[in-house]
C-alpha cells in the first residue's frame, strides 16, 4: 500500500516540528551545594546532542534547504566562531607538538 501525498506531507510537518522542538530545547543547569543537594543555577543551556544536530542537518540537506551565509547574520556568526575555534585548535596542536620535541 502506498501512502498518499497528503499523509506524507503531514508526516514531514510532524518530523519538522519535532526536530525544531528538540534543537531549541533548553534545560536549567544544576550544581551541588556544600551538602550535596542539587541547586538550580538559573542558567539555561541547549540540550541538543551532536547526533540530533547531525540528523537535523541531514533533514535540511535531504529537503534542499540552504541559506546564504552572506545574508544570514547567524550563519556569519557561526562561520566566525568556527574560524576562531579552528585557529585555536591549530595553535594548541602546534604548542603540543613543540612540547613533545
Amino acid at each position: 500500500m502506498k501512502a498518499n501525498e497528503k499523509r506524507l506531507a503531514a508526516l514531514h510537518n510532524h518530523v519538522t516540528e519535532v526536530l525544531i522542538e528538540q534543537v531549541l530545547h533548553t534545560e536549567e543547569e544544576t550544581t551541588f551545594d556544600g551538602e550535596g543537594e542539587t541547586v538550580m543555577t538559573g542558567v539555561f543551556v541547549k540540550t541538543a546532542t551532536p547526533a540530533l544536530l547531525a540528523t537535523a542537518a541531514r533533514f535540511l540537506k535531504d529537503n534542499d534547504i540552504t541559506c546564504d551565509i552572506e545574508q544570514d547574520e547567524n550563519m556569519g556568526g557561526l562561520r566566525e566562531a568556527l574560524g576562531r575555534k579552528q585557529k585555536k585548535s591549530r595553535l594548541a596542536d602546534a604548542a603540543n607538538e613543540a612540547k613533545s620535541h
